[in-house]
């Protein structure tokens, strides 16, 4: 720090006193303007405007008001960036997250084996299986019967033709159900992959089956036909 002593002439008045700085040329040479009868830009009674092209002037500071207004003006806007960034950050942070858990599940889903629908087992529950099957069995219960269907419907195929051969067969020759006869032919056509078109009985061919199913099949037609489920032409168009 220096003490600085002199005197100053201003307007024929001679001035003594003292300066004290910082060990700083610029703040020196403004504290002698001062004693000088110097004003700050931003006093009043300065005739240096205070504006930007006079912010490197001697005789501005720090305290000067533009300057605070700009310098607060510059910490909000330093300040709001920061928020921005953390704002944003946060939302990058989730979005990585995101799409890190949409990748682990998509490596998950391709490590696991696909499902085998055949080998699903479709019945929820045995004990309610048994008792609509009880029903078929025992009364003959036509909506039950419709029930198997929805039972069996995801099962593979042998077990499913089977159990359907099973129980419309019982339907019937027991409880004499149109709808079983045919269920039941459909059922063995599907063993092997015969399609069956009910309004066009000559796309049927069971000649693809192996004697004893085909022997089989006949037999049960024949029922049909006694039955009068079907015609004689609707049988004679059938191929054999």
């Amino acid at each position: 720090m220096q003490i600085v002593y002199g005197e100053s002439k201003m307007d024929g008045n001679t001035h003594h006193g003292s300066i004290i700085s910082q060990d700083n040329a610029r703040t020196l040479a403004h504290e002698l303007g001062h004693k000088a009868g110097q004003y700050h830009i931003y006093d009043q009674e300065s005739k240096v405007s205070n504006t930007s092209e006079n912010k490197d002037n001697l005789f501005n500071s720090r305290e000067n008001p533009n300057e605070v207004n700009q310098r607060e003006s510059k910490k909000k806007k330093e300040i709001f960036l920061k928020i921005y960034l953390i704002r944003n950050m946060k939302n990058l942070i989730i979005l990585i997250l995101y799409l890190l858990i949409i990748s682990c599940k998509e490596k998950i889903n391709s490590l696991t084996p696909p499902i085998n629908q055949d080998s699903v087992i479709t019945m929820s529950s045995v004990s309610n299986y048994d008792s609509i099957a009880k029903l078929v069995k025992t009364k003959g219960d036509t909506l039950a019967y419709s029930e198997l269907f929805y039972f069996l419907k995801d099962s593979n195929k042998r077990d499913r033709t089977d159990t359907l051969m099973h129980y419309s067969k019982i339907m019937a020759e027991k409880f004499n159900n149109e709808q079983a006869y045919l269920d039941y032919f459909k059922a063995l056509c599907e063993k092997y992959d015969i399609e069956v078109n009910f309004g066009d009985y000559s796309s049927i061919d069971i000649s693809l089956m192996d004697k004893s199913s085909k022997q089989k099949a006949k037999s049960w037609l024949n029922k049909m036909l006694e039955k009068k489920i079907i015609s004689k032409d609707q049988f004679d168009s059938i191929k054999k």
